[in-house]
């Protein structure tokens, strides 16, 4: 009788998110859904499928991380720490009409200073980022007078 009633038990995205969100903490430990398939399946007997253990390391990522649009909401104060930190900054923030987050641009002054002792070639790079929001980082470098890189 008790037998037939374990076979029964599932284990919900949230209930495994958050026995998941501890594992998660140490950003330096990969843990991936096969390892919170074998951690369920050892601490609580109840297999879970592969689809399963990546929505709550999702959900878990998102319990430590918060929603990436908490992020955007973060940047003003972010900007003002910056100016804080290295006065007479450039740092610029865009947003469209509907107040919605479209650029962001920091240039700290210790760099402004530093590109005046640099060859006068510029690289600009761009990396198109994945996740929730799809935009481009666009660097910009160049080299030193002792030929290193200088970003």
């Amino acid at each position: 009788m008790w037998d037939r009633v374990l076979t029964k038990v599932q284990a919900t995205v949230g209930f495994v998110s958050g026995v998941t969100v501890p594992k998660l903490v140490n950003h330096k430990r990969i843990h991936t859904p096969k390892d919170i398939i074998a951690d369920i399946r050892e601490f609580y007997g109840v297999q879970i499928s592969y689809q399963q253990a990546w929505r709550a390391k999702e959900r878990a990522l998102e319990m430590i991380r918060g929603k990436p649009s908490a992020g955007y909401r973060q940047l003003p104060r972010y900007i003002y720490m910056l100016n804080t930190a290295y006065p007479n900054s450039y740092i610029r923030m865009q947003k469209t009409e509907e107040d919605e987050f479209m650029y962001l641009f920091i240039a700290l002054r210790p760099l402004i200073r530093g590109f005046d002792y640099c060859r006068s070639i510029v690289i600009v790079d761009g990396a198109h980022l994945g996740g929730a929001y799809k935009r481009t980082f666009v660097s910009a470098s160049t080299l030193d007078g002792a030929g290193m890189y200088f970003l």
